[in-house]
């Protein structure tokens, strides 16, 4: 059933995902309100945290995050020979051996990126009357953008990196955590919690009313808009491709144990794990390294290859796939997580030591371009171009699904 704009007052969004337009319940409504068409999530019902919480949180995650930097996250010690590093050490190393490109990298994801996020928690309090007042405007694109400065943080994956280095490093080195790790992961739960907070009374989507004409805003036809975009998401995939073939037959790293060792691939890595008895963990380093940037090149080439041909055939099932690979696929850098903590504390000259090799500069090239390819792609494009979506004029949906 379609209904006009007109006739009711109830806020219309147009979902992200699937271009719909539709009414959705009030915010006062203690349910989850979802896209009727392909199911995605336009308010999550949640707890209105106040601004005096989102300021002082923001504080907290940045004085957390400072320790985090400035202090040692982990020791190891073999005999009397002993080396510390921090979150900055890794980077510095590689940036000194020449890998400027992992040395970047690791910058944006595990610095510039993290303090974005809080600076964005920042500014948000402050538009809430807690100093000063910043226009809403800001507010509004600070919140738009904390989704993929999320994406694009990655300190909790960082942890899990902590996790695998330390198994791999304990069967020859002695490893003691440093309370800096300790402050880290206080960052990451901290700014995790009040993003989430944040956006949850959020309406995705939401078109401001027009109080004298009662219309919805028109758009262009969406029946080329989309090609461009495809084309560039395309060049993406396929150069994803590219660098995924030499991500795995070169080697990562270099691991050296007392003039013994050699190069090692990822699949050798995973087999190292495997022969230590930490099947848990070569699971999680296969899925991460090996299975997931296969999975999102695949999903990727479908999803580019039925909008471009115009295919309307399980529109709904290909968007739960898209939103699959976008939330995983960040979960790649894993392993180059493990390689900069393993240059970072490895330094023991004769003993041990580990480099990076071309492999890891590909399989980064990997996992970066695939996130790139998956922002890029609007999976609205699939609806424009099955003709799902017509000229946005006055007939809506009637409502969305609450749960």
């Amino acid at each position: 059933m379609q209904e006009s704009f007109a006739s009711t007052q109830e806020p219309l969004a147009r979902c992200p995902d699937c271009g719909l337009l539709q009414r959705v319940p009030g915010s006062h409504l203690r349910a989850h309100s979802h896209c009727v068409r392909c199911n995605r999530m336009l308010r999550r019902y949640g707890p209105d945290i106040s601004a005096r919480v989102v300021g002082a949180s923001a504080i907290l995650a940045f004085a957390l995050l400072l320790i985090g930097y400035s202090l040692p996250i982990m020791h190891v010690r073999n005999g009397d020979r002993y080396t510390e590093a921090t979150l900055a050490t890794g980077p510095e190393l590689l940036l000194q051996t020449g890998d400027w490109e992992l040395a970047l990298a690791l910058f944006m994801t595990l610095h510039l990126m993290p303090v974005l996020q809080v600076l964005l928690l920042a500014i948000t309090a402050l538009e809430r009357r807690v100093a000063i007042v910043v226009p809403r405007a800001w507010r509004i694109a600070c919140l738009k953008l904390l989704p993929f400065v999320r994406r694009w943080s990655m300190l909790e994956i960082f942890l899990m990196g902590v996790f695998i280095a330390w198994t791999r490093l304990s069967q020859w080195l002695t490893v003691t955590a440093a309370p800096a790790l300790l402050a880290v992961f206080g960052a990451v739960v901290v700014t995790q919690v009040v993003s989430g907070a944040l956006t949850s009374r959020r309406l995705e989507g939401e078109i401001p009313r027009l109080h004298s004409e009662h219309l919805v805003p028109r758009e262009s036809e969406p029946n080329d808009h989309w090609r461009s975009g495809v084309a560039r998401a395309g060049a993406l995939t396929i150069s994803g491709y590219l660098f995924y073939i030499p991500a795995n037959l070169l080697p990562i790293m270099t691991v050296r144990r007392l003039n013994e060792g050699g190069p090692m691939t990822i699949l050798s890595g995973v087999r190292e794990l495997l022969r230590d008895g930490s099947w848990v963990l070569a699971l999680i380093v296969f899925l991460a390294s090996v299975a997931v940037p296969l999975l999102k090149l695949f999903v990727l080439s479908g999803l580019l290859i039925m909008t471009q041909r115009r295919s309307s055939r399980g529109l709904r099932q290909r968007t739960q796939l898209f939103r699959l690979i976008e939330s995983i696929g960040r979960w790649s850098m894993l392993d180059i997580f493990v390689l900069s903590l393993l240059v970072g504390l490895v330094r023991l000259g004769v003993l041990g030591y580990v480099a990076p090799e071309p492999g890891a500069l590909a399989f980064c090239a990997v996992v970066i371009v695939t996130m790139l390819a998956t922002e890029l792609f609007e999976p609205k494009w699939m609806w424009d171009a099955a003709g799902q979506n017509g000229p946005a004029g006055t007939r809506v949906s009637v409502g969305v699904t609450t749960s």
